[in-house]
């Protein structure tokens, strides 16, 4: 089920946020399927509440999603 959402979140241009092991999951799910998991639209941490990660992802998330990834899809 969390490999389905991710991929689904992913596909759909959805911005995604993942922190310390969840960058892990992240990271196992995107390069496989992708390829790559360098893209403006996933935000990561290797650490718990950091709080930039959060400031940016809240900013990112007004754009509703991230369109550029369309065209690598």
């Amino acid at each position: 089920e969390v490999k389905e959402f991710i991929t689904d979140s992913y596909k759909h241009c959805k911005f995604i946020s993942a922190e310390s092991q969840g960058t892990k999951v992240l990271s196992s799910i995107i390069s496989k399927e992708n390829g790559i998991l360098k893209d403006a639209g996933l935000f990561t941490s290797d650490t718990i509440a950091d709080k930039n990660l959060a400031s940016s992802f809240i900013d990112a998330l007004t754009a509703h999603r991230f369109w550029e990834r369309e065209a690598k899809l």
